[in-house]
């Protein structure tokens, strides 16, 4: 993994031989590395990986949510919560070198917890103690939680209860999965990129 990081570095930084700050579909391109090297490391699907960053941030380092309830706003690449990067040992949500490999170790861990990406993707956006809360009948998921794991998984949230972990059949790198993103957004993307901007 080691090599995406100096990959993204030289590409944040552009090179030598060019004048001005990398492009964006060089920047793209390096980002893409280390999201299929995190989501390896991490034994997520590449795809799935790339949907969840896609939705978080547009691929954006410098993203940051509307700000919550508790005065928090979500921040960086992955969006995380300034609590969750606290808890996670994230020092700086803001740099990508080290937000996706923390967010594929945090995926990881909450499809171990939850048996299945679908879950996973619910907690990481709710919340892990919501979902709990709301398999157990004790509580409600959000909309927007609903409409997230729809837009990553293309299943309902419903769907993944049943403890099957589905992977997707044909991986797509992520490459491809943001030409086909920029080429026709869902719904839930285009309010999300409305939203960060």
């Amino acid at each position: 993994m080691r090599w995406a990081f100096v990959l993204l570095t030289v590409a944040l930084a552009g090179s030598p031989a060019r004048a001005g700050p990398a492009s964006t579909e060089d920047t793209r391109e390096s980002l893409c590395l280390l999201i299929e090297s995190a989501a390896r490391v991490n034994g997520l699907p590449v795809e799935f990986f790339a949907r969840v960053i896609w939705q978080e941030s547009r691929f954006r380092a410098d993203a940051v949510g509307p700000l919550t309830r508790s005065g928090d706003r979500a921040q960086g690449i992955a969006q995380f919560m300034p609590g969750t990067a606290a808890e996670r040992g994230l020092l700086d949500p803001f740099d990508p070198v080290h937000a996706l490999p923390k967010a594929a170790q945090f995926l990881r861990e909450l499809r171990q917890s939850f048996g299945n990406l679908g879950l996973a993707a619910a907690a990481y956006n709710a919340g892990p103690r919501r979902v709990r809360e709301w398999l157990a009948g004790t509580g409600g998921l959000p909309g927007e939680t609903r409409r997230y794991v729809a837009a990553i998984t293309g299943a309902t949230v419903e769907e993944w209860t049943d403890g099957t972990d589905r992977t997707p059949s044909a991986p797509a790198s992520c490459r491809a999965l943001v030409a086909l993103l920029k080429e026709a957004p869902i719904p839930f993307v285009t309010e999300l990129e409305r939203r960060i901007d």
